[in-house]
């Protein structure tokens, strides 16, 4: 004998897909989950100099921006997030001309 209960809550839900995000494609990012300074380590081709990182919430709302600079095409950044940047997932994506780097970033505080 059990009993069920139904609960209904109110939420809008955000899906982050797998599909355009292949390790070829992927970024390093460590610690993760982190406080909110994490190291992004990624590549790209060594003719590139400069890179856009971004950060976006689950809402795909821009939280942190930033052109870096590349080191024969890599990026090895440690980056100090805002300290008011909520508990969660975000999305990290790179971009140097047309080639893009994407994966996931916890933040756990």
């Amino acid at each position: 004998w059990s009993t069920t209960q139904t609960f209904m809550t109110s939420a809008q839900r955000v899906e982050m897909n797998d599909e355009n995000i292949s390790s070829e494609h992927s970024i390093n990012i460590y610690p993760n989950p982190s406080y909110g300074e994490p190291t992004v380590l990624t590549s790209f081709n060594e003719n590139s100099k400069s890179a856009l990182l971004e950060i976006k919430n689950i809402l795909g709302q821009v939280v942190y921006s930033e052109n870096v600079l590349l080191d024969n095409g890599v990026m090895d950044e440690q980056i100090t997030l805002p300290s008011d940047l909520s508990n969660g997932l975000y999305l990290v994506s790179a971009l140097a001309g047309n080639d893009k780097r994407e994966s996931r970033l916890m933040i756990q505080k």
